[in-house]
């Protein structure tokens, strides 16, 4: 059935169904009203299965004089020649059309991929936890929302290495820090890992030197 969706097949069968019938109906309807007596008698075996043939491409041997049957004929006509453009050039297309699945590199790409399957996840009690779960509206609101809630450890995992290891079994996002996530993923081997090229949250780091320490004033000063 591919390309087309089974509602455009359902419709190609009703009519291919439907039009020997029809056929069948306005040459009765010309006999008994109109007293017309062709030469020769089609039954309805033999129209449906000649418009079956030219759907097929294979021609039509059913011939009259009538222009009311001639009328249908030309409309069955274009109706085939369009179902057969559309099936060709749908099908032409889907093979052109790229398989290439695309990368999710950012934040606002979390929302396709909770709908084509991921779990979002990220690490429990982290600083993103923080970040998502007070934000009160934007982005970060939103990434909020595709964790799950319901099963929080499906979305909130225990460690680093928990989560590493279960993008390799699973359709899973982790949320972590790119030094972190280039390390495990080095580790396990980088090329079976994608690691998004947009990053956020950026933080700071800073020393913290005991008191007294001799560098407490040098770094005081700078």
């Amino acid at each position: 059935m591919y390309p087309l969706p089974w509602q455009v097949w359902l419709c190609i069968c009703l009519a291919t169904v439907l039009v020997g019938p029809l056929l069948y109906m306005v040459t009765r309807l010309l006999v008994v009203y109109l007293d017309e007596e062709d030469s020769v008698h089609y039954s309805l075996q033999s129209f449906s299965f000649n418009m079956y043939r030219n759907l097929m491409v294979q021609g039509n041997l059913i011939t009259s004089h009538r222009w009311s049957l001639r009328f249908i004929f030309i409309t069955w006509y274009f109706f085939s020649f369009y179902i057969q453009a559309l099936y060709s050039g749908t099908l032409t297309a889907s093979f052109a059309f790229t398989s290439f699945q695309e990368p999710i590199d950012s934040l606002h790409h979390l929302a396709q991929a909770k709908r084509d399957g991921y779990i979002i996840t990220t690490l429990r009690d982290s600083n993103f936890v923080e970040a998502f779960k007070y934000a009160e509206s934007g982005i970060y609101k939103e990434v909020w929302q595709l964790f799950d809630h319901k099963d929080p450890d499906q979305s909130f995992i225990p460690s680093q290495d928990t989560a590493i290891d279960m993008i390799l079994e699973k359709k899973m996002v982790f949320i972590n820090t790119v030094v972190n996530s280039e390390l495990k993923a080095a580790l396990r081997g980088r090329h079976k890992y994608h690691i998004a090229r947009h990053t956020f949250l950026f933080q700071g780091f800073g020393l913290a030197c005991s008191s007294g320490s001799p560098y407490k004033d040098v770094f005081s000063s700078m």
